[in-house]
């Protein structure tokens, strides 16, 4: 406990005490230099308790307060104050952000006064404080006598105004804006000239009011001022012989701050749709008009599919600007000028309702359900509008969203419930191959419960040893011998069998398992490497695939170094496979990881090239070996943009000195048609299937027996 003064409190302190809490030691020291330099005697305590205990034994006159304490936080230290006798009159300040909506609310709840926002300007907080404590001891004195007032009329820097019974003005004290305020109805005397008419004649009965009951009134009212709008909070004090003293101050900047606090509790800041709090609130109204009206409210739950992998690949500034121009596109196709949530206050009937209330999810309310608000039908519209590309610094995005829609009442009569079912339902849409849309039904509810399992399971298979490895063989086009393998990873679960990749991969993206995994296949890969030469087979370069995150997050050349050092596989027939995506993220980062492990002898390629986030100017400036082809251009090599495509990167990468292998070759067509293009190499269920280490084992051994 610190304070100022001896351990026994004064009678009567020369000036007013302000009590200071806080356990920030540094803050402590500048208020009490702010404070002190104007006179004031200031006590100090670090923590709740010694707050309490030193505002029992000195009872000062002001008390500045901060939320976040030891032992006893500043809201329940607030309560305390004012539960003591001597607590219920003394002014407490909480001292918090602006942008601290949750510990304004609080603070004003605990019966705080008023609160100064961090940082606190220094310059201004003793005549602020000394304003407090002025207002606080006039309006005591307004009770006693006039001349009390009159003193309080010169002391106090605010408009002050004098009003008879019957409302009429009749004068202006001293103070900012009085006589500006006073000049700005004409004509005969009156308190229009204060206030705006409509609001004199609103408060009228107020100040009857104040009269009969000896109380104070308090009332806000806002006018121009040289072009501008500026708010003031009138309080009215019943005086004696009729007379009612009107205290006039500025709360511009506070109702500016409200309006601030306000925005940043029901929008986000990202897109400024409304946010998950604001959506549920207009939710409700919508809910109550269609009950009333017997109509239908339709919500829909939208996520993009796979964006986390945007986030990895490019980084968090290009997925925040990606969803932004998402936010974008949902307000243009749901007519933006019919957008509610968009700094909307009311529920209108009609118009549509679009939020974001996380990452990657946006909800979107339509009402009432019909021929002009069909659900499927924005639903197909919003799959249309994000369908085209979109370009983020250089780097063309495609993005297609999961849609899942519940129908007010037949899915539910509440907001928990549709939009429950309406999470269920994108579930299923995501189940169902994404990029698509599916109307709630009862069956659903599996499918949500589903996901969750399979992500429960998947934290486990690591270590229940149910996770293995598979090699896929890579052959050259111009001898058809086998010139590596792709190392690819399988999932046998104890109860639902061999999980797809396409099923357990992507939930492994978005919850960070690929590190662990690519860990445990960078070190199988290896083991089993060395147990092949050991065998006597002809060593043999085999890739794994290196995830974004796993790439960007964790000391990957430190992890590989780890695993040569402890398997003894020669680096040379390691290889390390990247996207396009992600070496596409912080080039000059992805330069230097490249080449440490090129330095440590490992050979390097791009996967899935063409999928359409590189830029072909930077690949000259990565150490690699190899580009593999995607396999949805060698699918479809048939069609002439396609075919096209594959032979331009073709040609692009013998020009970059790489090798070219195509991946997904399925049949002969493809075959010859990538032979006559000039491809290196190729791989695929036509030349083998992925298969177990003995199986590839019993492969390498008759292609070797053919060679000699």
């Amino acid at each position: 406990m610190k304070q100022t003064a001896s351990t026994q409190p004064t009678s009567s302190p020369a000036q007013p005490r302000v009590l200071v809490v806080d356990d920030d030691a540094t803050l402590r020291l500048l208020m009490r230099e702010a404070l002190e330099g104007t006179g004031l005697e200031v006590l100090e305590a670090d923590n709740g308790e010694d707050g309490l205990a030193l505002f029992e034994a000195w009872q000062p006159a002001l008390v500045l307060l901060d939320v976040e304490l030891p032992t006893l936080n500043g809201f329940d230290l607030c309560r305390q104050l004012r539960a003591t006798p001597a607590g219920s009159y003394v002014p407490v300040v909480m001292v918090t952000g602006l942008d601290d909506v949750r510990s304004v609310e609080h603070a004003y709840e605990a019966g705080a006064t008023d609160f100064i926002a961090k940082p606190v300007n220094w310059a201004v907080l003793a005549h602020r404080v000394r304003y407090i404590l002025r207002a606080g001891a006039n309006l005591r004195t307004l009770q006693k006598s006039q001349a009390d007032n009159q003193a309080m009329l010169l002391a106090i820097p605010d408009a002050l105004f004098r009003l008879h019974r019957d409302g009429s003005f009749i004068g202006a004290g001293s103070g900012p804006h009085a006589e500006a305020i006073s000049r700005i109805v004409t004509g005969p005397p009156g308190a229009g000239q204060a206030v705006p008419e409509k609001t004199t004649d609103e408060q009228a009965p107020l100040i009857d009011t104040v009269f009969r009951s000896g109380g104070i009134a308090t009332f806000e009212y806002s006018l121009p001022m040289n072009g501008k709008s500026v708010h003031f909070e009138a309080r009215l004090v019943a005086s004696r012989n009729n007379e009612a003293l009107a205290v006039v101050r500025d709360i511009t900047k506070r109702k500016q701050a409200e309006h601030s606090i306000h925005y940043k509790a029901h929008y986000d800041d990202l897109t400024g749709l409304a946010n998950r709090r604001q959506f549920r609130d207009l939710l409700d109204v919508a809910l109550n008009e269609a009950e009333q009206a017997s109509s239908e409210v339709a919500v829909m739950f939208l996520d993009l599919d796979r964006f986390k992998i945007v986030n990895d690949s490019l980084g968090h500034t290009a997925g925040d600007k990606l969803i932004q121009r998402v936010a974008d596109r949902l307000r243009r196709c749901l007519r933006s000028s019919d957008v509610l949530g968009l700094n909307s206050e009311v529920a209108d009937p009609g118009r549509p309702v679009i939020a974001r209330i996380g990452g990657d999810e946006f909800t979107v309310v339509l009402r009432p359900v019909g021929a002009a608000a069909n659900p499927e039908s924005v639903a197909r519209r919003i799959i249309e509008e994000l369908s085209t590309p979109f370009v983020i610094d250089g780097h063309e995005l495609f993005v297609t969203p999961s849609i899942g829609i519940a129908v007010s009442p037949h899915d539910g009569n509440d907001a928990d419930a549709l939009l429950r079912h309406a999470d269920t339902a994108m579930y299923q849409a995501k189940a169902d191959g994404r990029n698509t849309f599916k109307r709630y039904q009862s069956t659903m509810h599996g499918v949500k419960a589903d996901r969750l399992s399979l992500e429960s399971d998947l934290r486990k298979a690591l270590d229940n040893g149910e996770l293995s490895v598979v090699y896929q063989p890579q052959l050259r086009l111009d001898n058809m011998t086998v010139t590596g393998l792709e190392a690819l990873m399988r999932w046998n679960h104890p109860v639902r069998g061999a999980v797809s990749p396409g099923e357990f991969i992507p939930v492994a993206e978005e919850t960070g398992l690929t590190v662990p995994m690519g860990e445990f296949v960078l070190h199988t890969v290896a083991t089993q490497h060395q147990r092949w030469v050991e065998e006597g087979l002809a060593p043999t370069r085999i890739a794994v695939n290196v995830s974004a995150a796993q790439f960007h997050r964790c000391d990957l050349v430190g992890q590989v170094r780890r695993v040569v050092n402890s398997t003894g596989i020669d680096p040379r027939f390691l290889e390390v496979e990247v996207t396009e995506g992600t070496v596409m993220r912080d080039v000059d980062v992805t330069v230097q990881t490249l080449r440490a492990l090129r330095a440590l002898g490992l050979k390097l390629s791009v996967d899935d090239f063409g999928t359409g986030y590189s830029s072909l100017s930077y690949l000259k400036e990565f150490p690699l070996d190899t580009l593999k082809i995607d396999q949805k251009f060698v699918r479809e090599i048939d069609v002439q943009n396609n075919a096209s495509i594959v032979t331009a990167i073709i040609a692009m990468a013998k020009g970059l000195q790489l090798e070219v292998i195509a991946e997904g070759v399925e049949t002969e067509s493809q075959l010859e048609f990538l032979r006559a293009a000039g491809c290196d190499g190729v791989q695929g269920f036509l030349l083998g299937r992925p298969s177990d280490a003995d199986t590839v084992a019993g492969m390498l051994k008759q292609f070797e027996a053919a060679a000699v």
